[in-house]
């Protein structure tokens, strides 16, 4: 029983939305129900290959509301970030970025859909990334817990998901979007960490680079380092596609509506595109080829 559900109205007063979780890339099927463009409860999917089980991350983490959202876009000038239009820091991230070419790093999380992720792979190399991975550290661990977790099926996942990658490991695997477990050498650094962040002693080591985009939901250690930072909606307010680590694909469906003036992951990335004159394809189930 979660507390934060106790008080936020009935079920029948709430509109239930059948989805996909994406905490970790086993991608169980959950019931989300939402009142007042609102979270209220998240319930496995009975109905779903998960037979109704949801591991803590999976049932909890989409009601941590206690994190403050990123709700403009943010330029930093005399050492503060200051709101600006997305034009303007576009601009300037553009300008940043296409004058970087080999000294530039690019780091995604693998929670993004599958079509954020190969446009993000399409940009940076667009623009000659020296590196292009992700958050995650290695997917090898991936593989040995999902041997776990097969042998196990359908215990409970709390002490599995933690390793089982995001979403879309498989997505960003396949893509050949590789895995870090710190900062590439370079000058610059795009970060697109959706509802993810960083701890904050690799914070410390981005905030040594002469130039940080950070492309995020929340405000965090990461945003604190940053001299750019660009809004984005979190993953229950936008849809895309996923593939566990199965190959099963699954779609999520978007259960509540983004602030205002905030774009979902895939739509920032294809402003960047245009801002940085890199041309994009839609078509990523064709790139897992």
């Amino acid at each position: 029983m979660d507390r934060h559900s106790a008080y936020l109205g009935k079920e029948v007063q709430c509109e239930t939305i059948k989805t996909t979780c994406v905490q970790c890339g086993v991608g169980c099927g959950i019931e989300v129900l939402v009142k007042d463009n609102q979270v209220v409860k998240v319930k496995g999917d009975w109905d779903a290959d998960n037979h109704g089980i949801l591991c803590e991350k999976g049932r909890f983490e989409a009601l941590q509301l206690d994190r403050k959202r990123v709700i403009n876009p943010m330029i930093r000038k005399g050492g503060e970030l200051v709101p600006a239009s997305w034009e303007e820091a576009l601009s300037v991230v553009a300008e940043k970025l296409q004058g970087a070419k080999g000294d530039l790093n690019a780091v995604s999380s693998n929670k993004l859909s599958a079509e954020a992720l190969y446009a993000f792979k399409s940009v940076f190399e667009g623009l000659d990334a020296k590196s292009i991975t992700s958050k995650d550290h290695d997917y090898a661990i991936f593989d040995e817990a999902f041997k776990d977790y097969l042998g196990s099926y359908p215990k409970p996942l709390t002490d599995k998901a933690e390793n089982m990658g995001s979403g879309n490991t498989f997505v960003a695997e396949k893509l050949g979007i590789g895995t870090c477990s710190d900062r590439e050498d370079g000058k610059v650094a795009y970060l697109a960490l959706g509802d993810e962040t960083i701890c904050s002693e690799l914070a410390k080591k981005y905030a040594e680079l002469d130039f940080v985009v950070v492309q995020a939901a929340f405000e965090s250690a990461a945003t604190e380092c940053a001299d750019v930072v660009l809004p984005v909606a979190t993953w229950m307010e936008e849809a895309g596609s996923y593939v566990s680590l199965t190959g099963k694909k699954s779609e999520t469906k978007k259960c509540v509506d983004a602030p205002a003036n905030i774009y979902s992951n895939y739509d920032v990335l294809t402003k960047l595109a245009t801002a940085v004159k890199v041309e994009l394809t839609a078509d990523w189930q064709a790139a897992l080829n």
